[in-house]
This record gives structure tokens, sequence and C-alpha cells, in this order.
């Protein structure tokens, strides 16, 4: 088996490692921080509000029937909260 020095590796080649290594590092940072973790909690409950109103439509006498304004207002509700997504939270 060949092995690799570090001295034999051209430098677009390290220039590539580092730069991966530091967008890693840098989108783990992000990803962690208090605005990607609100956003995250907001998908969670909207989430659970299309499980709610998918439960309405499969058992309708679970609950109060969902209309179709209740639903327009759910996607209007999904589409600003997705275009509203803090960069680099994944």
């Amino acid at each position: 088996m060949e092995r690799v020095d570090l001295k034999k590796l051209h430098w677009p080649e390290l220039t590539l490692v580092t730069f991966g290594l530091l967008l890693v590092l840098v989108l783990m940072v992000r990803t962690s921080s208090s605005a990607c973790q609100h956003w995250k909690e907001d998908m969670i409950h909207l989430s659970g509000a299309f499980l709610a109103a998918a439960g309405e439509v499969e058992y309708p006498q679970a609950g109060a029937a969902t209309e179709d304004e209740d639903r327009a207002s759910l996607r209007n509700v999904a589409r600003r909260i997705l275009d509203e997504r803090p960069f680099g939270c994944l």
C-alpha cells in the first residue's frame, strides 16, 4: 500500500481540502445558532399543523372540519417560514 505524504500533495489539492474543512466548520457553527434553532422549531410546529390537518381530513368526526381557507392559510404560513430560512440553516 502506497503512503502519501503531505509534502507530495499539490497546492491546489491542499487548497481545496482546506476550503472544504473551513466550509464544514462554518456550516456547523451556523446551524447551531439561535436563529437556526428558532427556525427549526417553527418548522416542527408547522409539520405538526399539517399532520393535524391531515388527521381532520382522514377522520372528520375527531374534530372540526378543516376549511379550504384554513388550508390556504397554512400553505401561506409554510411559504413564509420557508422563505425566512436563515443562511446556512440546514
